[in-house]
């Protein structure tokens, strides 16, 4: 790939979107259809689609997407520093967020889409909790930073359930014998009313 992000195809050039290109280069996968007259490119490391373009005959010609004008990496990256900083610690999220981006470079605008979400129906405090749980265990990926928070969650019904209530001696309505209120029941034998049910009392 070439680093104004066209590949070359039979002397003509056709556009990936930008920001496709990086420093270390890329290889892309081209395949041709051949009833529609398109041509496809892919992401040989990761398989992600990239785009597609009519083929063109002639010689010389640049085939351009327009919406491959739009840098997606910048995109990217705004979009990941802006949940960074939904965070109480913006610099750790950042750094999770982006060991998310590197395990799940295709993927990596869903994750944060989920992550984003989490963000939005739990405390924050939980959700920077698991944010470090997850960074201490090594799981880097948004689904392991949702079930984190989940569990946080049950741990906190869990501990906050098993608190031990207090509970007040009971005071009588009335002023009376309060000898009444500690008063036990008479208890029988189970063989006196054996006798009872059988007609043996006297």
């Amino acid at each position: 790939m070439r680093k104004d992000n066209t590949i070359l195809y039979k002397s003509n050039r056709y556009t990936v979107p930008c920001g496709t290109y990086t420093s270390f280069g890329k290889t892309v996968q081209i395949v041709i259809q051949e009833a529609e007259q398109e041509l496809l490119i892919y992401d040989l490391e990761t398989g992600e689609y990239l785009g597609k373009h009519p083929i063109t005959h002639g010689k010389g010609k640049l085939i351009q997407n327009r919406n491959h004008l739009r840098d997606r990496a910048k995109g990217i990256d705004v979009y990941l520093e802006r949940i960074a900083h939904e965070f109480e610690n913006p610099d750790a999220a950042k750094e999770y967020l982006e060991r998310i981006r590197k395990n799940y470079p295709r993927y990596i605008r869903d994750q944060l889409q989920l992550i984003q979400k989490q963000l939005a129906q739990s405390p924050l405090s939980l959700c920077s909790q698991a944010l470090q749980k997850c960074m201490e265990l090594q799981l880097y990926s948004a689904s392991a930073f949702t079930d984190m928070v989940g569990y946080l969650q049950r741990q906190h019904r869990w501990n906050t359930s098993d608190k031990v209530v207090s509970v007040n001696r009971i005071q009588p309505l009335r002023e009376g014998n309060l000898s009444v209120l500690e008063a036990q029941p008479a208890v029988r034998s189970i063989e006196e009313y054996i006798e009872i049910l059988e007609g043996r009392t006297k």
